[in-house]
């Protein structure tokens, strides 16, 4: 999986990591001068000089976005520089980022071979393609659950529907997600609790034990399970 690069954009931005997500720990920069040359330069930034969203139909009676299809203020490493408080949104059908320029309010295509990583608050997002190896993960964007020993990745997908109701044509997304783990070398995709201990099976009496406890369910609450359940099991290994 591609590493995360801190380059310079004006000054760095930090970035922490914790349990379940990336989190934005510092700003050892002066906010308002990188603030001021990103209004200054609106719609000129090379972030927003891409090929726009493709338009879905108007009667879509969902959305085909991670959460939301509202933009939200993230952060995003193009390129090697980080670029503070961009509207951006994450598209799982196309599986593009989306950025919206500021005046113009296009929805403007992030080339994902040019995105090193994208943090939309709670979500650290990171692109994954041939060259990084690890040929058992779709290539896409995947959500970075819990950046331990043994990675969790969340991979959400949608696909688009059609079909006629009464004299109408309705258009819908049908979202699917899959998670998957890090250990031995490579990402394993697990489907259920029993998937999960078979991948952790040196430590299954621990873990069983620890699952009882803390009333982890899996099927209602797959990725605080996964995050908890990986993140125990790397204390039992130190």
């Amino acid at each position: 999986m591609r590493k995360c690069l801190f380059l310079t954009f004006v000054l760095c931005l930090g970035l922490q990591s914790q349990a379940q997500k990336k989190v934005i720990s510092s700003l050892p920069y002066s906010a308002e001068v990188v603030n001021e040359y990103i209004t200054s330069s609106g719609n000129q930034l090379i972030i927003y000089n891409g090929k726009e969203e493709a338009k879905y139909p108007s009667q879509a009676i969902n959305h085909p976005f991670l959460d939301t299809s509202e933009y939200r203020e993230g952060i995003i490493s193009f390129d090697g520089v980080v670029y503070p408080n961009i509207r951006v949104r994450l598209n799982v059908h196309s599986e593009e980022l989306i950025v919206q320029s500021p005046t113009t309010r296009l929805n403007v295509v992030i080339p994902a071979d040019r995105v090193d990583y994208a943090y939309i608050s709670p979500y650290y997002i990171i692109p994954h393609d041939k060259s990084d190896g690890y040929a058992e993960l779709p290539e896409g964007y995947y959500v970075l659950l819990h950046d331990g020993k043994h990675q969790v990745l969340k991979r959400e997908t949608a696909f688009m529907q059609s079909g006629v109701k009464g004299m109408t044509m309705e258009v819908s997304f049908k979202k699917q997600t899959k998670y998957y783990i890090y250990k031995d070398g490579k990402y394993t995709n697990v489907t259920s609790q029993r998937s999960v201990l078979k991948l952790f099976d040196s430590k299954k009496r621990e873990l069983q034990q620890f699952i009882k406890q803390s009333n982890l369910n899996y099927r209602k609450f797959p990725e605080a399970y996964l995050v908890a359940v990986a993140d125990y099991y790397e204390t039992l290994e130190r």
